[in-house]
């Protein structure tokens, strides 16, 4: 657990041997959660979901090793798609 200056939460998660490994949300500065997805020998590594400091969806989809893959879906602040793209 990471925590802001003021208090409020940053980050929840696991590390081993220094690498986040697992599950992991990270919390905008106002604690709304801002990403959540899961993590591998330090890397992104599945889906993952990020949304804005109002906790709004923002774009969605998945990582291996560290890299944007497959389809992922961006969407407007009102959580209509805006775009859509395959990576």
């Amino acid at each position: 657990e990471i925590v802001f200056l003021k208090g409020n939460i940053k980050e929840i998660g696991f590390a081993v041997n220094d690498l986040i490994e697992g599950d992991w949300k990270a919390f905008n500065i106002n604690g709304t959660l801002r990403a959540t997805g899961k993590y591998k020998y330090g890397r992104q590594d599945g889906y993952a979901k990020f949304n804005d400091e109002n906790g709004n969806l923002r774009a969605e989809g998945n990582f291996i090793n560290g890299e944007q893959k497959g389809k992922w879906i961006y969407y407007e602040e009102n959580g209509d798609i805006e775009d859509t793209e395959n990576l």
